[in-house]
């Protein structure tokens, strides 16, 4: 005998509808939190670095901004007249400070030293007006809290509600694929807008690397840029650890043996 079929839950008489609803208000109403309630900053977006190329993305994007503030900068302290392009601070003589052993901080240096030169940018070793400096700091969320949706047991309720529908209703060789695959655009779909396009989604772990450029003694230009990266990934931005220094050996005592 086959199995009763199931009204989908837009069938369900209003009754039972009415007091689901009811329910659900009394609960909200008679509960509350002691604190302030949390709420979500606006929608944004944060690249997440993922390869090389990336980080050749970086560069470039740092190396085009401290040439273009340079153009803006008096060239005396204290002179507040617009520079020219007779006058810019583009060929102004610069060091790259040296790079740690990490590898993104290897790899960076060498990409944004290639960028300044293309772009203009005298770097020398001995002897500079100013001087570039890069810092970069891996920043490790502790907490628990994922970065999922907040409705998740709304999209879990969702989600049985349509996989329910769609057993219970017979289906077609062809409903039943055109089902699967709106099925799962609407979960694409879904997880794309929540998540962002890169893999692997928002992560807890993101690299802020900041540089800021000198010249003269003063502070003439910084940039400051966030992205994710994989908690596997942390050892790229991190410098390795030190090698251990074994103990000195331990002194070796002689004797002497004398004859009574």
């Amino acid at each position: 005998m086959r199995p009763p079929i199931l009204p989908p839950f837009s069938l369900f008489p209003r009754r039972r509808l009415s007091v689901a609803l009811a329910a659900t208000a009394l609960l909200g109403g008679c509960t509350h939190l002691d604190v302030p309630l949390a709420h979500n900053y606006p929608a944004s977006s944060q690249p997440k670095a993922r390869s090389a190329h990336h980080w050749d993305v970086l560069a470039t994007d740092v190396a085009q901004r401290i040439a273009n503030r340079f153009s803006e900068v008096p060239t005396q302290p204290g002179d507040t007249t617009t520079t020219s392009a007779g006058n810019t601070l583009v060929g102004q003589t610069l060091r790259l400070s040296p790079a740690p052993a990490a590898p993104f901080q290897r790899a960076f240096h060498a990409l944004l030293t290639h960028r300044l030169v293309n772009l203009g940018v005298t770097l020398v070793q001995a002897e500079p007006k100013g001087q570039i400096d890069v810092d970069v700091q891996v920043i490790d969320h502790a907490s628990r809290v994922g970065n999922g949706s907040p409705l998740a047991s709304t999209q879990l309720a969702a989600s049985v509600a349509v996989v329910r529908d769609w057993v219970v209703y017979s289906q077609t060789a062809t409903t039943g694929v055109l089902s699967g695959l709106a099925l799962g655009a609407l979960s694409d779909a879904s997880r794309q807008a929540l998540q962002g396009s890169a893999a692997g989604g928002p992560t807890r772990t993101e690299v802020l690397v900041t540089t800021r450029v000198t010249l003269q003694g003063r502070l003439a230009a910084t940039t400051a840029d966030i992205y994710y990266i994989e908690a596997e990934d942390s050892a790229l931005y991190l410098p390795p650890p030190e090698a251990l220094v074994p103990p000195a050996p331990a002194p070796i005592k002689t004797w002497t043996v004398v004859a009574p």
